[in-house]
């Protein structure tokens, strides 16, 4: 009878104190849920992954597309204005004319590397009319000059001049480019105004080397 007196409220309190110990641990894992979907939550609120299309690069460009459309239209009209013995050499030279004229919308822009970009573009822009003007002497040199003294060297020597400083220029603006704060399909977009301009660098010194190699009747003379 003593041990019954001893043992049974021991075992009584024993069984009150496991449904409380059972109630912690719930307590403590509805809290590490709760820790968890806040972690989530703030995952969540992370900045975007550089590369993904925000809305403001989609803007960019749809406002250089834009561009690139208004300055191809003005020049085909121009075009019809020019004289047809020098027509060719802007009918070629304005593919890059509307490239590098693209390229500068991105002066408006807030970003620091999309204003670098447009400030080697208008570099490159000043150079354009410089290889227009040489070869327009390409086109215009007489007949009876060709044919004694061969191609016009001094020209061919500042457009290949030219032309070297335009890919420097363009290799500057490609590593920017893939540096810029922009999704794939912009950056893509803006590749492709430099492959123009490189086809044109390329056009422009074949030309020039093919009018030095030009020597005419006595051009060996001093060639």
């Amino acid at each position: 009878l003593v041990f019954l007196l001893v043992v049974t409220p021991a075992l009584a309190a024993n069984e009150k104190g496991n449904p409380e110990a059972g109630q912690t641990g719930a307590g403590t894992a509805i809290s590490n849920q709760t820790q968890a979907a806040g972690t989530v939550s703030a995952q969540q609120g992370t900045p975007r992954v550089a590369g993904v299309q925000q809305p403001g690069t989609l803007m960019i460009r749809t406002e250089l597309t834009a561009r690139e459309q208004e300055r191809q239209q003005v020049l085909d009209q121009e075009l019809q204005s020019v004289r047809p013995d020098v027509r060719n050499v802007y009918r070629n030279q304005n593919t890059v004319r509307v490239a590098v004229y693209t390229i500068l919308g991105l002066e408006n822009s807030t970003d620091d590397i999309s204003r670098n970009i447009s400030a080697v573009a208008r570099e490159f822009n000043t150079s354009v009319q410089a290889t227009i003007v040489a070869e327009e002497r390409f086109e215009t040199r007489s007949g009876f000059v060709r044919f004694f003294a061969g191609g016009d060297d001094e020209a061919a020597a500042e457009i290949l001049q030219l032309t070297a400083g335009n890919r420097i220029r363009i290799q500057e603006m490609n590593r920017l480019i893939e540096e810029c704060d922009c999704d794939s399909e912009t950056r893509a977009f803006l590749q492709e105004q430099l492959q123009v301009m490189t086809e044109e660098q390329t056009r422009l010194e074949t030309r020039a080397q093919a009018e030095q190699a030009d020597r005419g009747l006595f051009g060996w003379l001093w060639k």
